[in-house]
């Protein structure tokens, strides 16, 4: 029973570090200057290295748990707007990741890929829900980014990950 509860806790501690290592890479990436070339307001997503690893170890649960902290940070820091758009995505690419990985028997690589093509449609879906049509013009620049950073998260993690 005490290891029992001790492990649970060892569990949630260690699920809590991740999710504040989540919210201190998203800080650090709106310090960087925009990238030359890239669209407006689009990120480079390195705070979803750390839902990637919890996909992995720990599971959908966690993973979940810390993206939406990650959505809740971008609605405090960034505003509404970017916190719906930061919580629908980030909720959909984990759990597509997750899909794609633990059930569909991708490898790193394909999951990330899925999850990094799944995360701009809830924004999308936000933009034409709230008729923020100014934002429309972003839409043929998300995607074209959207494909080539999906597979580079993947390689820090991936001797780490259980199989």
């Amino acid at each position: 029973m005490v290891k029992t509860a001790r492990s649970s806790a060892k569990f949630v501690a260690f699920t809590g570090i991740l999710a504040a290592v989540a919210l201190v890479l998203s800080l650090l990436e709106s310090l960087l200057p925009p990238i030359p070339g890239m669209p407006p307001g689009a990120r480079l997503g390195l705070s979803n290295i750390v839902s990637m690893y919890a996909v992995g170890n720990l599971g959908l649960g966690p993973a979940m748990a810390i993206a939406l902290t990650k959505g809740l940070f971008a609605f405090l820091t960034r505003g509404v707007t970017a916190g719906l758009m930061s919580t629908a995505g980030s909720l959909l690419s984990t759990l597509v990741l997750w899909l794609f990985l633990r059930k569909l028997g991708f490898g790193l690589i394909g999951s990330s890929a899925a999850g990094a093509l799944a995360h701009n449609g809830p924004s999308w879906q936000w933009l034409a829900f709230s008729r923020r049509r100014r934002y429309y013009f972003m839409c043929p620049f998300w995607r074209c980014w959207e494909r080539p950073p999906g597979p580079s998260p993947a390689w820090p993690w991936a001797s780490s990950c259980r199989r």
